[in-house]
This record gives structure tokens, sequence and C-alpha cells, in this order.
């Protein structure tokens, strides 16, 4: 459901962006497409997730989903900077945009944006699910903006065309701190990194002092591609 809404959203949004001359209209659909993408990744790194252990792979397939999960913010954040690089050359060549056909695709967009979102939101533990997740809400959020762009545009005329690339900047930013942030847990736990503020000197101590144990050697400790496992 979630892949057919964004796909439907992206070539709605084309569509609008190209008869309007939005290229933040535009770049919403680049977004969306791109989630469109992570949807699918995400949804074949859970089918692969799902494969139960054997002698070669020992711990399983869990670690599918967050190989899915890195896929999907490495593309987050090269669209985002891709984005950037557009609203550059939108402010030094401004080109007019007609603002009815941003506002009406705009709230469609926003309304399958806010389903897609819904479908996704009962696993939001698993780190593939809330990367995808992320990318449906930063297009939510990502189209209010394109909608206001719109308004403004309609409201104060061709002299608000700077408000398109101004926003289109602004959805880049979202994305590239939101792709970051999330990346980076997807990276520690690959790494097998122990959760963030764990006591591993205490754990040690806690360990020694059982009765029956003489000491403990090579304490490994990594957390889980599901958020919240240790």
């Amino acid at each position: 459901m979630a892949l057919a809404l964004n796909l439907g959203i992206a070539v709605a949004e084309v569509m609008g962006g190209t008869i309007s001359g939005s290229l933040a209209l535009i770049a919403d659909a680049a977004h969306n497409l791109s989630d469109a993408g992570s949807v699918l990744v995400s949804y074949i790194a859970w089918r692969i997730a799902q494969r139960v252990a054997n002698e070669r792979l020992t711990f399983g397939y869990a670690r599918a989903e967050t190989v899915g999960a890195l896929i999907n913010l490495t593309t987050l954040i090269m669209i985002g900077l891709y984005l950037l690089w557009e609203a550059g050359s939108r402010f030094l060549e401004p080109v007019e945009v007609v603002p009815t056909t941003v506002l009406i695709v705009g709230v469609i967009a926003l309304i399958e944006d806010l389903l897609a979102a819904w479908v996704l939101r009962k696993d939001l533990g698993s780190l593939n699910v809330r990367s995808t997740f992320l990318h449906m809400i930063a297009d939510a959020l990502g189209t209010v903006a394109v909608i206001a762009s719109g308004m403004a545009i309609m409201i104060w005329g061709p002299s608000a065309s700077w408000v398109d690339p101004a926003v289109t900047a602004l959805i880049a930013v979202y994305v590239l701190v939101h792709g970051s942030t999330e990346i980076r847990e997807s990276i520690a736990v690959l790494m097998d990194s122990a959760p963030k503020g764990f006591d591993h000197a205490g754990l040690v101590r806690h360990l020694r002092a059982a009765d029956g144990v003489v000491d403990v050697h090579h304490l490994h400790v990594c957390r889980s591609a599901k958020a919240g496992r240790r």
C-alpha cells in the first residue's frame, strides 16, 4: 500500500511540477520516488530477515533489515544534496510558478503521504521500517511546505517566486538532518557497537561478583537491529 501510494504521489507531482513550473513540487516528487524505492528495499529486507538461521549464517538474517535501512538513508542523503544544488540554481535563475496547480497537487500528495505513514506506523521498533517511516514523515512535512509556497505565490504574485527554491532548500536541510541522524544508528548496529551510555565496567563488576565466577574475559556487547533490544 505504501509503495503504491508513493508511486502515485511521484507521478502526480512530476506532472504538476512540469505544468506549474514549481521546482519545490518536482523536488517533493523526487523525494517520494526515493520513498517508493525505500519501501521496496524495506520490504525485500524484511522478507530476507524472516529466514531461519543456518550453518553459514548462524545468527540468522536479521541484519538484512539494517542493510536495507542503510541503503534507504544513503539514498535520502544523496537526494537532499541534489535538492540543495537545484534550489541554489533556481535562486540564480528564477522561474515563474503557477500556484493553483501547486496547491491542488500538494493537497493530494499530503493526503497520500499521511496514509503511507499510517500504514507503516505499526512496526517502528525496526530500524528498517523506521527509516522508511521517516521518509514518509519528511515527505508530509515537505508537502506542507510546498503547499505554503503555492499559497505565498498566489497571495503575493510572481515577486514571491523566491519562496519556491527557499522551500526546496528547507526540505533538503530537513532530509539531510534526519537522514544523517538515522544513518549513524544503522552504522552502529552493523559495527556491533554497544548501546549508547552502556556501563561496560559496571557489568564486568556485576558478573565478577556473582557466585562461582572466577573472572570475566572478552566481554562483548552490541545493540540489535530492533530498537530498544540489547
